[in-house]
């Protein structure tokens, strides 16, 4: 159902499983999935964090700190994928999802280099290296990417992106950010 985007049905399979056994981790994962889909992120962060630590998986962790980046939880969300990280060190999709959450939070010390290993991996595809171009944008340093654009994204493409994180940039908060 979820994959389907059928979510309140979803929400329902999910249910049953977990009136079956309580603490199925995996069931508890995809059910705040399902709910985040919805807009319950309070039900939905509960369920992927007490999902998250009982599977203990990067993958886990991972949706977990989307998820709470989503919700501009920035800080946890940091946490959570640095969880994630440690489980599966190589993963670039979780250095590039923590470097969005840190230029978010405005912490260039801690994304910069990230997504620079993002980039710089030869299994980086294109959207890694839209997600380098924001990143850059969230924490102005658009000349930079100007001087030097990622390969395989127009100079339109990263005019774009560069103009929408100057418009996210002028937020307030994270969570506004995130959003």
């Amino acid at each position: 159902y979820a994959r389907a985007g059928s979510y309140p049905n979803a929400i329902g399979a999910y249910r049953t499983a977990l009136a079956k056994s309580p603490k199925d981790g995996k069931a508890l994962v995809g059910l705040g999935s399902a709910m985040m889909a919805t807009g319950d992120n309070e039900a939905g962060l509960r369920a992927l964090g007490e999902g998250a630590q009982i599977v203990n998986t990067s993958s886990a962790y991972n949706r977990l700190g989307v998820a709470q980046t989503v919700a501009g939880q920035t800080g946890p969300a940091e946490a959570s994928f640095t969880r994630a990280l440690a489980l599966a060190p190589a993963d670039i999709d979780i250095k590039a999802n923590l470097a969005l959450a840190a230029a978010l939070a405005g912490d260039a010390s801690k994304a910069m280099p990230l997504i620079q290993q993002v980039a710089a991996s030869p299994d980086a595809q294109i959207h890694h290296k839209r997600n380098l171009v924001v990143c850059y944008g969230l924490l102005g340093q658009d000349g930079q990417v100007r001087a030097t654009p990622p390969v395989g994204l127009t100079s339109s493409e990263v005019e774009t992106l560069l103009a929408r994180t100057r418009s996210i940039r002028a937020k307030a908060s994270a969570r506004e950010r995130a959003q």
